[in-house]
């Protein structure tokens, strides 16, 4: 699995007078890929030992490669009149 991931966030503070604002922006990015292999065999010659290698049919061996993604934006706005 490969993960890569970024994150941003701005700020923004401002008091004018009796009017405080603050303004809090922010942006996440994530994508992930998935390699995933299935592997099954059969005809062991021995109960506990059940590598690929030792194995006499090889069953199935299928690969899928796949990415998932999410993107998203958030935002917050506080203002304040005289302290309240």
């Amino acid at each position: 699995m490969n993960d890569n991931v970024i994150q941003n966030i701005l700020t923004f503070e401002k008091q004018l007078g009796k009017h405080h604002l603050n303004v809090l922006l922010g942006q996440s990015a994530e994508k992930q890929n998935y390699y995933i292999a299935k592997l099954e065999a059969s005809g062991w010659p021995y109960e506990n030992i059940t590598t690929l290698n030792v194995a006499s049919t090889a069953v199935t061996a299928t690969t899928l490669k796949t990415t998932y993604t999410n993107a998203s934006f958030f935002g917050r706005v506080s203002y304040e009149l005289v302290d309240k």
